[in-house]
Parts: C-alpha cells; sequence; structure tokens
C-alpha cells in the first residue's frame, strides 16, 4: 500500500479538544489519539474510494452505547462511519450507519451514538468500526509501530479488503458499553485501597493477575428486576480456572475494598455463594440456563442494594503465596 493513502505521519495540531463527553457508558476498548502517549499517526478518509475498518474484540456484556473517533480536517469534513458485527475485513451487513459531520476546524473528539441500532455485545464480540471518506477532506487520529513492534492495539486495521501496510497501524478510538444497573466501585487501580504487591490493574478493573496486567472485570447486564429479573454478571480476563460468583450486603471499608489474597475483596457483610463456574477464554458468567435467577439466589427484594463479585483461582506463582485473586465490585439496587 503506498504512502499516498495517508496523511504524512503526526501532524502539526494547533490545539485539542477535550474528550466528548455524550457518552455515559464504560469504557471498553481503547486505542491511542492525541495527546495519548503512541498516537502518532493520521489517516486520510477524503476519497470515497478509502474504506478502512477497524477490527474491535469486546472486553465486557452489555449494549454498544457508541466511540469516541478523532476527527481532523475542516469545518464540515464528513464521513460515512458503519457498525460490521463481524472480523475485518467484511462486507456484512451494517448494523448502523450514518454521515459524522465535524463542527470545527478544531482536532476534534466525536462521538458516535449508536444506540439506536440496539447492539447488544458479550465477552469477546468482534466487530469493525467502519470509516468511507465524502470527499470533504476529513481525516482520523491514531497509531504506527513500524514492523516488528508490537502495535497499539491488539486488532488489525484494514483499508479497502486488505490488512493495512506494515501491520502495526492502528485507527485510534474509545468504546463505550452500558452494562445495565451494575455500579462498578473498588478497582484494583490505585482508586481504592491498594493492590497487595504493587499489582495495580486497569481503570475499573481488579489488581492484576497472571494472565492480564490489566486485571479481572466484572460487569452487569439485564434488568435488575425482582419480577422480571434477567441480570447477569460476567467476569472477564481471568485465568482459565474456577470462579466463584458472590453476593455481599456491603462494601468493604465503605467502597475502597481490603487486601484478600492477589487482589481486593469488594463485597462484604451478608454473604450468599451464587455458583462456581469455570472460566473458558478466561471469562465466564451467573446465572446460566440451569441457574436460579440473581433475585431468587440472592433471597432479594425490591430497593435492596447488594454488591457482587468473583472470586477466582489463579494458581501460578504470582504475589502473594496464596493462589487467588477477585474482580472489581459492582453494587446493583433491585427494583420491583
Amino acid at each position: 500500500m503506498t504512502q499516498s493513502f495517508r496523511f504524512a505521519t503526526l501532524l502539526s495540531l494547533v490545539t485539542l479538544c477535550g474528550f466528548a463527553r455524550a457518552q455515559t457508558g464504560t469504557l471498553d476498548q481503547s486505542s491511542p489519539i492525541q495527546p495519548d502517549p503512541g498516537a502518532n499517526e493520521n489517516f486520510n478518509a477524503t476519497p470515497g474510494s478509502l474504506e478502512w475498518q477497524q477490527q474491535v474484540r469486546v472486553g465486557q456484556t452489555g449494549q454498544l452505547e457508541g466511540f469516541i473517533l478523532q476527527m481532523t480536517g475542516q469545518a464540515g469534513a464528513s464521513v460515512q462511519v458503519s457498525v460490521r458485527m463481524a472480523p475485518g475485513p467484511t462486507g456484512a451487513p451494517a448494523v448502523y450507519q450514518a454521515i459524522v459531520t465535524k463542527p470545527t476546524f478544531l482536532t476534534e473528539n466525536v462521538f458516535v451514538n449508536v444506540t439506536s441500532a440496539n447492539i447488544q455485545v458479550t465477552v469477546g464480540t468482534v466487530f469493525v468500526i467502519e470509516i468511507v471518506g465524502q470527499g470533504s477532506g476529513a481525516g482520523f487520529n491514531g497509531s504506527h509501530v513500524p514492523s516488528p513492534g508490537t502495535p497499539m492495539y491488539s486488532e488489525p486495521l484494514f483499508l479497502n479488503n486488505s490488512s493495512y501496510d506494515d501491520g502495526g497501524h492502528r485507527l485510534g478510538f474509545r468504546t463505550y458499553v452500558l452494562n445495565g444497573p451494575a455500579l462498578a466501585y473498588c478497582a484494583g487501580d490505585g482508586t481504592g485501597a491498594a493492590c497487595p504487591c504493587g499489582n495495580t490493574g486497569a481503570a475499573g478493573h481488579g489488581c492484576a493477575n497472571s494472565v492480564s496486567a490489566g486485571g479481572a472485570q466484572l460487569a452487569g447486564s439485564g434488568n435488575a428486576s425482582i419480577s422480571n429479573d434477567t441480570l447477569v454478571i460476567t467476569g472477564s480476563a481471568m485465568p482459565n480456572s474456577s470462579a466463584l460468583y458472590f453476593q455481599g450486603t456491603q462494601a468493604a471499608a465503605g467502597g475502597a475494598g481490603v487486601v484478600f489474597g492477589d487482589g481486593l475483596r469488594c463485597a462484604a457483610g451478608t454473604v450468599v455463594r451464587l455458583g462456581t463456574k469455570t472460566n473458558t477464554f478466561g471469562a465466564s458468567s451467573y446465572p446460566g440456563a440451569a441457574d436460579p435467577h440473581i433475585s431468587i439466589k440472592g433471597a432479594n427484594t425490591a430497593a435492596t442494594v447488594r454488591e457482587y463479585q468473583c472470586w477466582y483461582r489463579n494458581a501460578a506463582v504470582f504475589c502473594t503465596p496464596l493462589t487467588f485473586n477477585l474482580t472489581n465490585g459492582v453494587q446493583i439496587t433491585w427494583t420491583p
């Protein structure tokens, strides 16, 4: 692929807008955009002959709320943005498609809200963000790590149905997921109690474990309703080991958590063991098809607030001599 298909590396920007605040969901996937470290590339999205597809792999269960793209070019520059639910390169039908227009001459962090498409995703779901130029001088920021270096995001970028250039290019983006009624807290990311071995995890995750430097994450999806309980809690980024999902009546240490094994204990008070699952590809959920609903197993009633967490085995030599770790906690208020 010739260099004419993209702008020169790292434009000299006059100023940067702050991240768009339209989103309310949980940050899921992230590929560097300026001023993030590693964000050093601008991609041409002017001609309609250029069809970019950035592959994304979902990290939590819920509804895809949308994504931030960092757009360059003149005021009024526009592109067609689509979401296609298949690995790239793909011609799968677009489940969402819209023209996105840049409002000013500044570099813009534009939030593309896709909630109207009701795109439900689970851990490991793969889709592409597709960008096609409209002849108006638009561009997008991202990153480039020359081979044999490691790209700044793990999933590939495609141009016109082929892997782009040397494989080290990535469009910059942030994806957000609406994961139901669960309020995340007690993360091992430095915002609460310190992880026991300095094994700080990623934002909103538990403390780092032997397979994920970002730590494991717990998220909830569905309805936390006594009369219509469809609540599912899902843990991800764990070893392929046993995982105990449990409920508590109090948040440990006021929500900061307390050291327990290689991680932090978040859910405390009167504890109910909901069920033990075996992780596959590092993830599992409760309840399964044969399990009682969480409202039943937890003996919950309307207006009660409950704390949830996943305690998983981590037998590798890591951190303390103990062989277990935990996800972050989530807090859920049950409705009638």
